[in-house]
């Protein structure tokens, strides 16, 4: 009986450490001119410059970025196709693509 409560309450304690870290964290990001990212954190803060992480995946219908920025940390942010305006996901697409670097300078290629 004690190993199933034990067992119980670990349970419960993972799950409610992976309900935390799926809470979102990013209220609002802004594209600023220069080809930063600035993020606002849920608790309603100002916006804080934030970081575009490698491994980015943009696709028609899914966009996928990790940002650090401000006290948030590393943030994970999924945008679907159908999670905002269509004019507001094509601008987002379209600002990762032309950021995108395939070459680093002197690599030989």
């Amino acid at each position: 009986m004690v190993v199933q409560a034990v067992m119980l309450a670990v349970t419960w304690m993972l799950a409610a450490l992976a309900w935390r870290r799926l809470s979102p964290r990013v209220r609002a990001i802004r594209l600023e001119p220069d080809g930063g990212f600035a993020v606002r954190q849920v608790d309603g803060e100002p916006f804080a410059a934030a970081k575009l992480l490698s491994g980015a995946t943009v696709h028609p219908w899914l966009t996928v970025v990790r940002l650090r920025g401000g006290d948030v940390g590393i943030s994970t942010v999924i945008a679907a196709v159908d999670s905002l305006s269509r004019e507001d996901f094509r601008r987002l697409r379209i600002f990762l693509r032309w950021r995108a670097t395939f070459n680093a300078p002197g690599d030989g290629a």
